[in-house]
């Protein structure tokens, strides 16, 4: 921890304590004069910061009664001597100053006229005639705002002098607070607190109360500083004024030098940003001509070898040729430009760009054997392959698969009665009938050509086995399929009928059914009379619901109480 860093501590501990004594209703004001008095030894011992007892004496005064303040402003007075000390005098006089201000803000002209007498001889005894204080510094510096807008003030030579005035006074006091450089304070930060966000605002407050700690922002000096800088490149001052800028144009340089962090380079910026302003502004002056490369010409006398004098001559570069010679070639010899020399290469590798994309290099579909090789060798009944291994399960398999067998097999489009569950299951059925219509192959190698023929006719005998098993299921799926139909017709006299007996009680039967609010009032609108909507909501219901049937609408009537509806269910069935 830096010395600064223990003042700043221990200025902190100082004010927490003092807010105490103020709380208490024991302590008076002999027992705050000595804590102040404690104060500044500590400042003399360099342990606290030489305004701090300043600071103190202000929140007792903000924080006091005007009789105590009067009672306090005693030992104000008799420590003139101490707040004239060099160490006090230069870092408390503004202080000491604004302080006095305040109490004669809450004081009475009339009725306090002793006390405001008072605060003005100690201002007259502390201050000497000749003393420039920063009082007006804070009307000065916010003046020179007006001059950075409207430059043209300074060639009146009554604003001039205001102007040079003030910003000597600023200056001065820019040189006298001086900042220090927490560089290498921030290094020691962890790199979450050195990461953190910078916020900029576009305007500054004016409060007076602020002045003190906008002259401690190093931001705020440079912006100030760059002002100056700013307004005097514009001037084109007399010769009597020309010295006068140089001179404060040096100081300010200085100034911003000595503005932490990284100065010298700030300083190196700014020079650069301000030269390349003034090159930018003579060029528009000049009315914007033209850039040009400088030429490089080469002296021959400096040259000796005629091969370096031919070299240092550039060639002339042959001349770009027409489009409409480029196309006139290109009809000639049958392409095509495409103003690109790759696309033109690729667009004329053949004649006829259709029939190439059809050729059987283009080809790139696989065949079926090729695809399902590994699934069949998985189907095999003499080395079968575990469920979760096999090709038919994985899903992306499956999809090009049937992609591939829209393509390339007759079998996929043939109709089927068995219905398909699971993609695995039609699967393994089509690599079933892929193997039994695959030809045999009459050219084998010696190596396959060897093969038992027995083994060959056994793995047949088990793929008809198979085939007729798989038929014997797609038939009772189809007599299951045909005894549903049987069971599950509706005819057009029971929706009548069941109209006719139901229209009273629609709406209740939809809900019963599943029909949320929204589909009751589609039927509703749908049709004029109940009579029309109990129909409409029957059929609709018998082609949407896979298990409407005579029978389950007559179980859900008779849960409903509407008996004569069922009834209309149960003749048919009955006969």
């Amino acid at each position: 921890m830096t010395d600064a860093d223990k003042r700043s501590a221990l200025d902190q501990v100082m004010r927490d304590y003092l807010l105490t004594l103020l709380v208490d209703s024991n302590s008076d004001v002999p027992k705050w004069e000595t804590f102040v008095t404690f104060c500044i030894q500590a400042c003399r011992d360099d342990m606290c910061t030489p305004t701090m007892p300043v600071v103190l004496l202000g929140d007792m005064f903000d924080a006091l009664t005007l009789d105590k303040c009067e009672q306090l402003f005693a030992f104000v007075e008799n420590g003139v001597h101490i707040w004239k000390e060099e160490l006090f005098f230069s870092a408390c006089k503004n202080n000491l100053l604004r302080m006095c201000n305040d109490l004669l803000r809450r004081l009475s002209r009339s009725q306090n006229t002793v006390f405001c007498g008072r605060i003005l001889l100690f201002l007259a005894k502390f201050f000497p005639f000749s003393e420039r204080s920063d009082y007006n510094l804070y009307g000065k510096f916010w003046a020179l705002q007006d001059f950075f807008r409207n430059p043209n003030q300074c060639y009146n030579r009554v604003q001039w002098k205001i102007f040079s005035t003030h910003s000597s006074n600023v200056l001065l006091a820019f040189k006298s607070f001086k900042l220090d450089d927490l560089q290498l304070k921030h290094r020691k930060l962890p790199d979450a607190a050195a990461d953190q966000t910078q916020h900029y605002f576009a305007k500054f407050l004016t409060n007076q109360k602020l002045l003190e700690l906008q002259l401690s922002d190093s931001n705020f000096r440079r912006y100030v500083l760059l002002q100056f800088l700013i307004l005097f490149q514009y001037l084109n001052s007399p010769a009597d004024q020309i010295e006068w800028v140089k001179d404060t144009t040096s100081w300010v340089y200085t100034l911003l030098a000595e503005t932490p962090p990284d100065g010298p380079k700030f300083v190196e910026s700014v020079k650069h940003i301000l030269k390349r302003e003034e090159h930018w502004n003579a060029w528009k002056n000049d009315g914007c001509p033209e850039f040009q490369k400088p030429s490089h010409q080469s002296d021959d006398s400096a040259i000796d070898d005629p091969g370096e004098k031919r070299r240092s001559f550039s060639r002339p570069r042959r001349p770009k040729r027409s489009l409409g010679d480029l196309i006139k070639d290109a009809s000639t010899h049958k392409k095509v430009v495409m103003g690109n020399p790759e696309l033109t290469r690729l667009w004329n590798l053949s004649v006829h760009n259709l029939d190439a994309c059809k050729s059987r290099e283009r080809d790139f579909l696989p065949t079926l054997e090729g695809y399902f090789e590994q699934a069949m060798e998985q189907a095999d009944p003499s080395a079968p392959a575990d469920e979760e291994n096999k090709r038919v399960n994985d899903g992306n398999f499956g999809w090009r698969a049937l992609r591939l067998l829209a393509r390339r097999s007759p079998q996929f489009f043939t109709h089927s009665n068995n219905p398909i569950n699971k993609l695995p299951e039609y699967l393994e059925m089509m690599i079933k009938k892929i193997i039994k219509d695959r030809p045999v192959s009459v050219q084998q190698p010696d190596s396959e050509f060897s093969t038992n023929m027995e083994d060959i006719v056994k793995v047949e005998q088990v793929l008809e086995t198979e085939e007729n098993t798989v038929n014997e299921t797609e038939e009772e799926e189809l007599l299951k399929g045909e005894e549903h139909s049987k069971r599950g017709v509706f005819t057009p006299e029971q929706f009548e009928a069941l109209s006719i007996k139901l229209a009273p009680d629609w709406q209740k039967v939809a809900y019963k059914l599943g029909y949320r609010l929204d589909e009751i009032t589609f039927f509703e609108t749908g049709r004029s009379t109940d009579e029309e909507r109990c129909r409409f909501l029957l059929q609709i219901w018998a082609e949407d619901d896979e298990d409407a049937s005579p029978e389950g609408l007559c179980y859900t009537l008779e849960g409903l109480e509407l008996m004569e509806a069922a009834q209309v269910l149960k003749e048919p069935l009955a006969s």
